[in-house]
């Protein structure tokens, strides 16, 4: 008998994180639609470009602390708040990045970033045709 091409599970699994010793889902992929998914990729990318960013001004900095919180707070499932607040920011990004690189999403983002890539090269008017010969009648 022949393998399944495709073997499609509805039962979420989500992958489990320890803070403190007790251990806390975050959300699994499966769960994201194709815009959340869009969207914690957006997250994750201006995340990335203030984290980059070697002089943040006052707004930036208030911006990456809270983006970081939000993202945060929408991975981690059924974390208490009062666990939340103890965590640092060196622990959020931890958090962010261990499910920001997913294989899954890494692989989506992968494939957004070669949509949206260009050559730089100018379309030529007239050139969408084919360049074949046209076949003479013989």
């Amino acid at each position: 008998m022949a393998e399944p091409l495709l073997d499609i599970k509805t039962l979420t699994e989500r992958p489990v994180i320890t803070i403190d010793g007790t251990r806390f889902e975050i959300l699994s992929l499966d769960e994201l639609s194709i815009v959340d998914t869009q969207r914690f990729q957006a997250w994750g990318k201006r995340l990335s470009d203030l984290i980059a960013q070697p002089n943040l001004d006052d707004a930036e900095a208030i911006e990456l602390v809270s983006a970081l919180h939000q993202l945060t707070d929408r991975i981690m499932v059924g974390v208490p708040d009062d666990v939340k607040y103890r965590l640092s920011d060196a622990s959020r990004i931890a958090v962010a990045e261990v499910f920001m690189k997913r294989p899954g999403l890494a692989k989506l983002a992968r494939k957004g970033k070669k949509r949206n890539q260009s050559t730089g090269a100018k379309s030529r008017r007239g050139s969408n045709g084919s360049t074949a010969a046209t076949p003479s009648a013989g």
